[in-house]
């Protein structure tokens, strides 16, 4: 079972939606706690929506350790993270799953924050 920390967007095929569509279409199961909700991919303008709030976060995961999920998570991805917060409850959880024993592959997708295209190729 693979935990994907990362972006909800509704209307575009991008972020943690793509990740568990991906996964489980290899027949890997998911479990996706979004750090943000939005309704498009900002590189078309005001996305809509927002961060998921840190204690909306922290509980999700809360609820994904109480059902004893952690002990059946093979595999972390995380992608975009909208807060500090967000980052510091991410690795808790990589902790807790670590300590729940057996060998846990952390992958991460590079998002990048700024202006995508204009950036791209260059060197920084």
């Amino acid at each position: 079972m693979v935990l994907v920390l990362s972006s909800l967007v509704s209307g575009s095929r991008v972020g943690g939606a793509v990740s568990v569509s991906a996964l489980q279409a290899r027949g890997i199961d998911t479990m996706h706690v979004p750090t943000v909700l939005l309704g498009r991919h900002p590189g078309w303008g005001d996305p809509g929506g927002g961060a998921i709030a840190d204690d909306l976060f922290s509980g999700a995961l809360g609820g994904i350790e109480a059902n004893g999920l952690f002990a059946l998570t093979d595999a972390v991805l995380t992608g975009y993270f909208a807060t500090p917060g967000q980052v510091r409850r991410a690795a808790e959880a990589i902790d807790a799953i670590r300590a729940k024993g057996g060998n846990v592959t952390y992958l991460a997708d590079y998002c990048h924050s700024g202006d995508s295209m204009r950036n791209a190729g260059e060197d920084s």
